[in-house]
């Protein structure tokens, strides 16, 4: 266990003096510290929400993500019916920004799952480019956009482009009045 997380910290280390994983900025500030010292693991343990069986460390390797992928416009219909505040993320696979999102986008989402509902639409899917309309009703004309809804409605002009994670969640937080 312990030779592991050396390992681990090594890997780390050698990869951001590298530079080759940008990403490890959205890490939490605390997290390496607690993970040294065993009060935080790479994996989660939970209680499965329909079985109420305990999922093992070993066993729930693969992290589930928080945002919802919409395919079609059926889709966009019955989010405008959620009571709940809304985010949908409109992007593409080719630009570099709305890659850039990703991982910060899905680490927020995990953090507000509770309060927030995520989305995200891939405009380069046939079914959802051809919906212009909905592009045209959530003032969509950049990309990544981020829109905001509460019941049903439009909460806040939507946010092109993308300046970071704690941009993302205080901008969120700033839009639905979350506390953190």
């Amino acid at each position: 266990m312990k030779t592991e997380k050396l390992l681990i910290t090594l890997i780390v280390s050698v990869l951001v003096i590298l530079g080759i994983i940008g990403g490890l900025r959205y890490v939490p500030d605390n997290f390496l510290p607690q993970f040294l010292s065993g009060k935080q693991s790479l994996y989660s343990e939970t209680t499965c929400s329909e079985c109420k069986q305990e999922n093992k460390k070993e066993e729930n390797r693969s992290l589930k993500s928080p945002v919802i992928s919409i395919t079609d416009a059926q889709q966009i219909e019955k989010i405008k019916n959620l009571k709940t505040p809304v985010v949908i993320k409109f992007y593409t696979d080719s630009c570099p920004a709305c890659i850039q999102s990703t991982y910060p986008y899905q680490f927020v989402a995990a953090m507000l799952s509770e309060k927030v509902t995520f989305y995200e639409v891939n405009l380069n899917q046939q079914e959802i480019a051809e919906q212009i309309e909905t592009l045209f009703e959530f003032n969509v004309q950049h990309i990544p956009t981020f829109v905001f809804l509460s019941e049903g409605k439009l909460k806040d002009k939507p946010q092109s482009g993308f300046q970071g994670q704690d941009w993302l969640k205080n901008l969120i937080a700033k839009t639905f009045g979350i506390e953190e």
